[in-house]
């Protein structure tokens, strides 16, 4: 028997099949990244209004000490403000990683839609502009697809682009994307098999990246998103960036439970320099944070072992630092979202 594919995965491969070569030799040169490596070698449309965690629940979950589920989160009834593509409002595209950039414009990105241009593609860059509730988005020429990053062999065409998270450090924008299997696969969206992270120094008009191989492979934290410290990473509390990360996929998915959220640094001057990654391997008996460059050493900061609604609830997310509380805060999701609060915001291993 088989598998049908509907129309529209029809119509945009036909669509694709066409503009593909031109586009395959428009490709960033490798002279940048070859640059990079000689410096450094020295929304949610179904809210619902509820408790996100159970009482019950959260006694079940194996954290460490210092951090505590937010069990008593409503959610609104509806979207406060809505910035939808003017043209095609319900095909905007999903997940939307975002950066508060220091021209005071929120870079976002996208997968699998218009985002707030004319155009469909696998991941996309736009602009934020304006405060709520006077807000439009603006599209990016050339910040969408092949500009963005690359599919990595083998069996590329079995992969998408998706973007996993954003961030700006010193006026430069960094996205973190992956390879994920797409509809030609016998696994949609089921598996990460490899990531990376793009650069622009011109707030997105252009795009600096890995061309050789991706900075994450064999699917080991191949799902990234960067602890936003606010806009441009002011409130960072060094000069090390930190990276949470996920094994395998970027949730749950047929045969595979997501319950460990791993976290890793690198120095804001070298984040395209895989081999200056640091991974959290756990805490020292005074309760330091101990790092390694090997990342099979790394170990959770979280680990979840609990289901919601018959899903396990380490997914790609969002961690943000709010410095009027002092605190931590991861948000995720599984079948339905929640938020978890840190007990001390000393550190991001033990306030995650």
């Amino acid at each position: 028997n088989m598998k049908r594919i509907p129309f529209c995965h029809l119509l945009f491969f036909f669509i694709f099949s066409l503009y593909y070569p031109f586009l395959a030799h428009m490709h960033p040169s490798s002279f940048a990244e070859e640059v990079f490596e000689n410096k450094w070698q020295v929304n949610s449309n179904h809210a619902t209004n509820h408790h996100l965690l159970s009482l019950e629940a959260a006694k079940n979950i194996t954290l460490p000490l210092t951090t505590i589920p937010i069990t008593d989160v409503t959610v609104e009834q509806h979207n406060t403000f809505l910035v939808p593509d003017p043209f095609f409002e319900k095909a905007c595209g999903d997940l939307w990683p975002q950066a508060w950039a220091d021209d005071g414009h929120i870079y976002a990105a996208n997968g699998d839609g218009f985002g707030f241009g004319l155009y469909w593609s696998d991941i996309k860059v736009s602009r934020i502009v304006g405060r709520p509730p006077h807000m439009h988005g603006e599209p990016i020429p050339l910040a969408f697809g092949h500009f963005l990053g690359k599919l990595w062999p083998p069996r590329a065409w079995e992969v998408s682009r998706k973007p996993t998270g954003m961030i700006c450090i010193d006026g430069i924008l960094y996205l973190f994307y992956q390879n994920l299997k797409n509809f030609l696969s016998s696994n949609e969206f089921g598996d990460s098999p490899a990531a990376s992270i793009s650069w622009s120094y011109d707030y997105g008009r252009t795009w600096n990246m890995k061309t050789r191989e991706p900075m994450f492979s064999n699917h080991e934290f191949t799902t990234g998103f960067f602890l936003d410290y606010g806009k441009c990473n002011q409130y960072a509390i060094d000069d090390f960036v930190y990276v949470y990360g996920l094994d395998y996929n970027w949730r749950h998915s047929p045969g595979y439970r997501s319950t460990k959220l791993f976290l890793a640094k690198v120095k804001k001057d070298s984040i395209p320099d895989r081999k200056t990654w640091l991974f959290f391997t756990g805490l020292s008996p005074s309760g330091a944070p101990l790092w390694s460059s090997d990342i099979s050493d790394k170990n959770p900061v979280i680990w979840d072992e609990t289901e919601y609604h018959g899903k396990t609830g380490i997914s790609q997310g969002s961690v943000i630092y709010i410095p009027a509380l002092n605190r931590y805060l991861y948000a995720t999701w599984s079948d339905t979202a929640w938020i978890w609060r840190s007990n001390t915001g000393s550190c991001p291993s033990s306030a995650t």
